[in-house]
């Protein structure tokens, strides 16, 4: 049977694969390591991979909480190890456990410039002159507009923006 081997022949019974392999042949005369990914638990006939969020960190796992979570700046799909973290794209953070790359677009007043950020700090505030929406990539993303002004960086939205002085002319950003 499946998840079972039988390392003698003439054997009445066969022997159950031990926690970290697994066996989906029959009439197999060994198990099989349980791959970096996955984990078997006793007598398992396959892998079960690693759920989305996390990853397998080496071979022959036994049980699901052996599986750890996604790294901060990586999002990790089902089936993830070391070798196969995605990176967050710019513009997102991946917080630890992330299963997908754009659950978490840095907020409003921030950028995120770089690929693989991990936290909501993101890369920092927007320039003061410049405003920024959620997930933006750039810290002059969006500048405030001509006959407006701003001294003060990491502005959400063009409200923050205030107007020029009477008697003052203000370029765009």
């Amino acid at each position: 049977n499946a998840g079972t081997f039988s390392d003698a022949p003439g054997q009445a019974a066969c022997t159950k694969c031990v926690a970290g392999t697994y066996q989906g042949d029959e009439g197999a005369t060994a198990c099989v390591e349980c791959s970096e990914h996955s984990w078997c638990g006793e007598g398992s006939s396959a892998p079960t991979p690693c759920e989305a969020g996390y990853v397998g960190r080496g071979t022959g796992l036994s049980i699901k909480s052996q599986c750890e979570l996604c790294p901060a700046g990586s999002w990790c799909p089902a089936a993830s190890t070391l070798a196969t973290l995605i990176p967050c794209p710019r513009g997102y953070y991946c917080p630890e456990g992330s299963l997908a790359p754009k659950a978490h677009p840095c907020p409003a007043g921030r950028f995120g410039q770089r690929k693989g950020l991990g936290d909501e700090a993101c890369d920092g505030d927007c320039f003061a002159g410049y405003y920024c929406d959620p997930g933006s990539v750039s810290p002059t993303q969006s500048p405030c507009p001509a006959g407006r002004f701003s001294s003060e960086p990491g502005l959400s939205s063009e409200a923050g923006c205030a107007e020029c002085a009477p008697g003052h002319y203000c370029e765009e950003g």
